[in-house]
């Protein structure tokens, strides 16, 4: 610089660079319907993320920037089921084949009343008879899911021999049963003892008054009886 005089001065100018903002990162596993409240910013399933700047009381330039990053963790259950081997029966089973999304261990609630626990691989509730379920899954950490399960009912078997009969003496009777399935295996009694183990249909000349009964078993064990009598 030259004064007024011509006298030459020097100024020496000093500046100071503030260092670069300092990062931070905020990360956490939530379930769904939880929310995360920071720095006034409500996250939460929808808002999993963003950017928080963390003024200094200092400078006022030497902020802080947070990254907020949120998983949510969704429980998803894959589950089959197996009806019962009988109609009426109660040996159905519900079958848990996998738990993921969030970790174990598990607890399950059936119909909102029995809870077990699970380790979310194949786990399976017994003793169940036909209709539709609901299952509440729930880890640890609280998260939760719901699911229905179906068990398929079994067709009822049914038998018919027909109306009782009124004969001659000496006339041959024929029953045919008349059924909706196959049978495995036929027993054929007369006044409580056994007439034939292996007959589809019964032929018989009674000379007496006597009750016929047919019980029939299928491939699963399954059994249903039926019975006329036949008056001579």
């Amino acid at each position: 610089l030259i004064a007024a005089n011509g006298c030459d001065s020097i100024l020496d100018i000093t500046v100071n660079f503030l260092a670069p903002p300092a990062t931070d990162a905020v990360s956490a596993q939530l379930c769904p319907g939880e929310t995360f409240e920071f720095n006034g910013v409500t996250y939460d399933i929808n808002n999993p993320g963003g950017t928080a700047v963390l003024l200094s009381q200092q400078t006022g330039c030497d902020s802080v920037i947070i990254d907020i990053s949120l998983e949510f963790l969704e429980l998803e259950a894959v589950v089959s089921s197996l009806a019962p081997l009988c109609a009426g029966d109660d040996n159905g089973l519900i079958i848990i084949d996998s738990i993921s999304g969030a970790a174990g261990p598990y607890t399950i609630t059936l119909d909102g009343a029995s809870t077990f626990p699970a380790s979310g691989q194949g786990d399976t509730l017994f003793n169940l008879g036909a209709g539709i379920y609901e299952l509440f899954f729930e880890n640890q950490e609280g998260c939760q899911t719901t699911q229905s399960v179906a068990i398929e009912s079994i067709p009822e078997l049914t038998l018919e021999l027909g109306n009782d009969q009124i004969v001659d003496l000496g006339e041959q009777v024929s029953i045919v049963p008349v059924t909706n399935f196959t049978p495995a295996q036929f027993i054929w009694e007369s006044n409580g003892a056994i007439v034939c183990d292996t007959c589809p249909t019964l032929v018989i000349t009674p000379d007496e008054d006597i009750d016929i009964s047919l019980s029939l078993i299928d491939a699963f064990g399954c059994e249903i009886s039926d019975a006329l009598s036949i008056q001579v």
